[in-house]
């Protein structure tokens, strides 16, 4: 139904109360159907509706420029919508019954959101899964590789394959963002490491220097004989060099040297 505020309406008046009755005020003839029709008498455009024949010329070309203008309109309006249209995946949109709740369209849509959100989340994961695939087949390699050592032979082979082995592996990690660091937590967890690696695969363990790195230490090695624990010797190194960083004379030098050069020494 067209809107009251049409410019239809400057030339006719509905009948009957209805605004798909109207009556045009230059010939009182009444016309049936929308006010498109209406228009098409004033404009004199359409074969179906006759022309209005007491309306004036500047008024017939007024109604028929609106109405050529409004199509123009409409079809811009309808060709943005198509590209808009193309332009989105047709994996977001969803068939909805009419006796769908909210409850169940809202379940639908945020069903898909998770499902398509979890995609990216797995594609963007992809190289971090890549590097940890590659540092657990080369951990089995390692464990592939070990043979009894009970002749001097099989132990030659074992020393060829610890050099040719001997990079860094990474092994596994823990997420202990909410969970205290003490010192049983921490065995418990370096524990299962030599557990998992095997207690004779392991001769050295490296930690920080922290109270409970040092107590772990400790326990390590009275759980586990002949294992040998050490503190990280670049740690060690690190602290030494905070030391000297905090002496007065070594302070104000380094204070001024920062004012030069913008060095920052990260303790």
């Amino acid at each position: 139904m067209a809107s009251k505020h049409d410019i239809g309406w400057e030339h006719a008046k509905p009948v009957g109360g209805s605004r798909r009755t109207t009556k045009c005020k230059y010939c009182g003839k009444v016309i049936h159907g929308s006010i498109i029709r209406l228009k098409q008498h004033i404009a004199h455009i359409s074969e179906q509706v006759e022309g209005c024949p007491h309306v004036s010329v500047e008024v017939s070309h007024s109604v028929r420029q609106h109405m050529s203008n409004t199509s123009k309109e409409k079809t811009q309006s309808k060709k943005k919508k198509q590209r808009i249209l193309n332009s989105l995946n047709r994996e977001n949109f969803y068939e909805i019954d009419e006796g769908d709740s909210d409850d169940e369209i809202e379940e639908v849509v945020m069903a898909d959101f998770e499902r398509r959100q979890m995609k990216q989340a797995m594609k963007e994961s992809r190289p971090i899964l890549k590097k940890v695939d590659k540092s657990i087949r080369r951990v089995e390699q390692v464990q592939a590789s070990r043979v009894p050592r009970d002749t001097k032979l099989e132990i030659h082979i074992w020393k060829r394959k610890c050099k040719s082995l001997r990079s860094m592996i990474y092994h596994s990690s823990v997420d202990t963002t909410n969970i205290p660091k003490t010192t049983n937590y921490i065995f418990s967890l370096m524990d299962k490491v030599v557990e998992e690696v095997g207690e004779e695969n392991v001769i050295q363990v490296t930690t920080d220097n922290e109270a409970s790195f040092k107590a772990v230490g400790i326990l390590l090695m009275e759980k586990r004989k002949h294992l040998f624990w050490s503190p990280c010797a670049a740690d060690c190194i690190d602290l030494m060099f905070e030391d000297f960083g905090s002496m007065k004379q070594i302070e104000e030098t380094l204070d001024q040297a920062k004012m030069i050069t913008g060095l920052f020494i990260i303790a």
